[in-house]
């Protein structure tokens, strides 16, 4: 007799056989889709370190920085070259967390980035010499605050060293208001 058809055995074992294959694929890919989104929020932040790093030495900005002065620059008022979305790989960046600090050092200036998104993925006051996919976090929720300030009072922490605003400034072309841009000095 001529059968055409599977029996129910068969079709269970291709059904188990297919279930094992995605219980191995389906983690491979997910793991690789999360540290390709991580990789691209690294390039994503280096792209804002460069912008700011050509605009600074540029003297976009207006005078470079000396000893005991940073210069924070949000993100929302960095434009780059590719375009921005105002999102992250992993959702919209939290704005008033996210930011680019200039600050001098012996061989020059470093520039460190605080970048928050959404998700609660960013770096936390990582240098630019540093940054890569393995310096994102998953959950950054204790990232440091944008400086506080009401007026001129402005209070900010750098490696355990206190700042106070000392004036806003903007890029060539723009106003204060429209794009602010800090001027930090070394609290006494």
């Amino acid at each position: 007799m001529n059968k055409k058809g599977f029996t129910l055995i068969e079709v269970i074992a291709v059904i188990i056989i297919i279930g094992v294959m995605l219980l191995i694929a389906v983690p491979n890919v997910t793991g690789y889709i999360f540290t390709s989104r991580k990789s691209s929020f690294a390039t994503d932040i280096h792209a804002y370190l460069e912008t700011v790093r050509a605009e600074y030495l540029g003297r976009e900005y207006g005078p470079l920085v000396e000893d005991e002065e940073l210069l924070i620059v949000p993100i929302k008022n960095i434009v780059l070259e590719k375009g921005d979305a105002g999102q992250s790989p992993f959702g919209n960046y939290v704005y008033d967390k996210s930011y680019i600090v200039v600050a001098p050092e012996k061989s020059g200036y470093e520039y460190y980035a605080n970048v928050l998104d959404e998700s609660k993925h960013g770096v936390i006051m990582t240098p630019y010499s540093v940054l890569d996919k393995d310096e994102i976090l998953e959950d950054a929720s204790a990232i440091n605050a944008w400086p506080q300030y009401n007026g001129t009072e402005a209070i900010f922490t750098f490696k355990e060293q206190a700042y106070k605003w000392c004036e806003t400034r903007s890029p060539k072309g723009k106003t204060s208001e429209e794009s602010p841009i800090l001027l930090l000095c070394k609290e006494d």
